[in-house]
């Protein structure tokens, strides 16, 4: 991992428009579906990593009575500790105020997410089949075909208990 002085704080008003725009630039709506759920950027809390002035990484979560559910965390620049950074900061806000577990979902084909989850100590807590079947519902411009051309399928919940 390359050391890098960034720092981490909280998406504001000043900088939603563009953390929004990067999302529908990378994920072609302003909403991620998990669970059957639409989750809508504009309506979460989220942290940024910033470098030199620049967003390097975007974390966003929403908190559900004593857990927090974490949608999206995405580093722009791999092997910097950035993804591990807004990871960490949301475990110590959750640990700070009296959240019980962290959670997520992703698809089967994110192996990278898989990886760098479990290699953080997270455990696979549930799988739920065939439900991006559903969630293309909600979301139709899910691919059929991820990473490696592995059909999305399923979505797999990871957990940390705080």
């Amino acid at each position: 991992m390359i050391e890098t002085s960034y720092e981490i704080r909280p998406i504001e008003d000043r900088n939603r428009e563009q953390v929004k725009k990067w999302f529908v630039s990378r994920w072609k709506t302003d909403f991620l579906v998990s669970k059957g759920i639409q989750h809508f950027f504009d309506d979460l809390e989220g942290l940024l990593a910033i470098y030199s002035g620049r967003i390097m990484g975007i974390a966003t979560y929403r908190k559900i009575q004593d857990e927090i559910e974490i949608i999206s965390l995405d580093s722009f620049q791999e092997k910097m500790g950035i993804g591990t950074s807004l990871l960490n900061e949301i475990i110590k806000k959750g640990t700070a105020e009296g959240y019980k577990r962290i959670w997520l979902v992703t698809t089967n084909d994110n192996t990278n997410a898989l990886r760098f989850y479990q290699k953080r100590g997270w455990n696979l807590k549930a799988l739920y089949l065939d439900s991006v079947l559903e969630a293309r519902k909600l979301k139709p411009s899910i691919p059929d075909l991820g990473k490696d051309q592995i059909p999305i399928r399923h979505e797999l919940e990871l957990e940390h208990i705080l």
